[in-house]
């Protein structure tokens, strides 16, 4: 009761507090009052969410053999007339036509 605190104060003291000082200054000697707090990660942890990685799907088109030995449509002699090319002109040479052509 802050009343009795007061007056216990005034008696041996000889000083004139509140009822309000009285409750402040018992309440912040009392010792800490702990909150209730939600548990967190432990300290030192680096578990921090990571998000989640996105992968894509692309379709593929069905390998075919042909009969002439190309695959998916190229033939192998029109592979073979390219890497003549590249053989002759030079790489970036043949970039630079496959630029112009597409």
């Amino acid at each position: 009761m802050p009343g009795d605190g007061v007056a216990y104060i005034k008696k041996t003291f000889g000083i004139d507090i509140a009822p309000n000082h009285f409750s402040s200054i018992k309440s912040s000697t009392a010792g800490p009052q702990k909150t209730a707090r939600r548990p967190g990660r432990p300290k030192g942890s680096t578990n921090k969410s990571k998000p989640e990685a996105v992968v894509a799907v692309v379709p593929t088109a069905p390998r075919v053999v042909r009969s002439n030995g190309g695959v998916d449509g190229v033939d192998l002699e029109a592979i073979r007339q390219v890497k003549a090319l590249v053989d002759r002109l030079g790489m970036s040479t043949v970039k630079q036509l496959v630029d112009v052509v597409s």
